[in-house]
């Protein structure tokens, strides 16, 4: 995706997997992207292959409660200035900052192999979303309600791992 000197507001997506080029670029627009998920991104050719790129200095993108991992080229690509704000974020490759929120550790994704980008138990990513401004009618990707108490980064509302007993 490419914002061009327009707006583009994104709640609970996936973008796995680009082959040409990054998930999501900016060149002079404004993108709001609030529990998203970016990963996988291969960049084949000369296109950068980090998950986000900033084409021009004039875009505004913001990242609020979302995961960026897994993607060849990293996180951000900024080779002609700008750089988006992120709070509230799983950034691989970039330093953790308690005061927003930012961490960088892996997601613990359920089978990211098969596109399941969906977070296991004990994810680093569950319940430390921020709930400020999110409806509390508000659904993840799969339709599941996000407020639980707190809510998680990313696309998905964890569910964490089945729970089995064995008896004998």
């Amino acid at each position: 995706m490419k914002d061009s000197g327009s707006a583009l507001y994104m709640t609970n997506v996936l973008h796995a997997g680009a082959v040409r080029g990054p998930c999501l670029g900016n060149n002079g627009g404004t993108i709001d992207a609030v529990n998203c998920t970016f990963a996988g991104a291969i960049g084949e050719g000369s296109q950068p292959s980090a998950a986000y790129v900033q084409y021009g200095s004039s875009g505004v993108t913001t990242f609020r409660n979302c995961i960026v991992w897994g993607n060849k080229g990293g996180y951000l690509y900024a080779g002609n200035g700008g750089t988006p704000t992120a709070t509230y974020c799983d950034l691989q490759g970039t330093d953790p900052d308690a005061e927003k929120g930012i961490i960088s550790a892996d997601p613990r994704f359920r089978n990211p192999s098969v596109y399941d980008y969906s977070l296991r138990s004990r994810s680093p990513c569950g319940n430390a979303g921020d709930k400020t401004g999110i409806p509390r009618t508000e659904k993840d990707i799969d339709g599941n309600p996000r407020y639980k108490g707190k809510i998680d980064m990313g696309c998905y509302e964890s569910r964490g791992d089945p729970f089995c007993i064995r008896i004998y």
